[in-house]
């Protein structure tokens, strides 16, 4: 009646109280409190995935490494996870799972409960599935395997540790858009491009701002500036505050958004303070999720940080990282996405 973990596993952490059992040099490291609990059918890999997105600062809860699996698979330790209260999202590294129904409804489950999944597959390729077949032999055909279906449940695939340590800080603040409609605020005419093409590529929208939302900003803002989305304040913005406030909130109200990025370039001192005090302002009234894309170093903006920090506003420094975290929000919330855009 001994329930088994295993074999082929390194171990496993309850960060929490601290207790870690296994072998290893990542067995002896502390690590950070938090709510995410992970599992790993890669006893080495899992381990040093652990010590990466503990570096990108996400907080632990629990870490399994699974194995084999030849008794207790990751959808048990998962299941286990979703019933913990200290955990508010879960992600497994996978090759394979032997029961794909199963896995359909811990995404049911967690959904229900308002946990999201990150889900990192590999053994796509022919290599990579022959290498799974020998190592764990947790292998799902990728022809079995259909991300989109997940993606329907509002399961997070990522694929790398950075890519799921972005979604992570996308989510933790617990905010869902209505839909993929993104409102692009920057002070870098060409970020907001760049921002652009990368919604465009990942299925959101840069919808068309409505004339009231237009009539509304232009007042504060100089004749150069672009009005439309993308919209770009120009970086005399930074030094007017009322300009960077009434282009915000206008951009926020507008039904043509359901979420809002902004790009503060490398802005610092005072302009990124009373940035960062606008946002979050709006980020208390309106129910929709602001995601910053700032490169201000934080020895010359701490106060600014500190404000985003205190209103849950997550910060990237990638554009792209920005974007990501908005895809990540509508993925989670079951907002349909343009699968394959095509240039209009």
């Amino acid at each position: 009646g001994v329930t088994l973990i295993g074999p082929n596993c390194h171990g496993l952490m309850n960060i929490s109280v601290p207790i870690h059992m296994g072998f290893g040099a990542p067995y002896g490291l502390s690590y950070a409190k938090g709510g995410f609990a992970l599992t790993s059918q890669s006893g080495a890999f899992g381990n040093s995935l652990v010590m990466d997105l503990n570096e990108r600062g996400i907080g632990f809860a629990r870490y399994i490494s699974t194995g084999n699996e030849s008794d207790l698979s990751s959808i048990d330790c998962l299941n286990a996870f979703l019933g913990m209260d200290e955990v508010t999202a879960i992600g497994a590294y996978v090759e394979g799972f032997k029961d794909l129904n199963r896995f359909a409804d811990l995404a049911r489950r967690a959904q229900s409960l308002g946990k999201p999944i990150m889900l990192w597959k590999v053994g796509n390729s022919p290599a990579g599935a022959l290498a799974a077949q020998a190592h764990t032999a947790n292998l799902s055909k990728s022809s079995d395997f259909a991300p989109d279906s997940f993606r329907a449940l509002g399961v997070i695939d990522v694929q790398d540790a950075r890519d799921m340590a972005i979604c992570l800080k996308a989510l933790q603040g617990r905010r869902s858009p209505a839909g993929p409609k993104v409102g692009v605020v920057t002070v870098s005419g060409g970020a907001g491009i760049f921002i652009a093409d990368r919604c465009f590529e990942r299925g959101l929208e840069v919808g068309k701002l409505s004339e009231d939302t237009v009539a509304q900003m232009r007042p504060h803002l100089p004749e150069f500036a672009s009005l439309q989305n993308p919209v770009d304040v120009t970086g005399s913005a930074v030094n007017a505050p009322a300009s960077l406030a009434e282009s915000l909130s206008a951009v926020s109200q507008d039904s043509a958004v359901d979420s809002l990025i902004l790009a503060l370039a490398a802005v610092t001192g005072t302009g990124a303070r009373l940035a960062a005090e606008e946002i979050a302002r709006i980020q208390d009234i309106s129910p929709k999720p602001v995601v910053v894309c700032w490169n201000g170093p934080r020895s010359m903006a701490q106060d600014a940080y500190d404000i985003f920090d205190a209103a849950g506003v997550p910060v990237f420094k990638s554009p792209s990282d920005a974007v990501r975290a908005i895809e990540a929000m509508c993925i989670f919330a079951k907002i349909p996405l343009s699968p394959n855009p095509t240039p209009a």
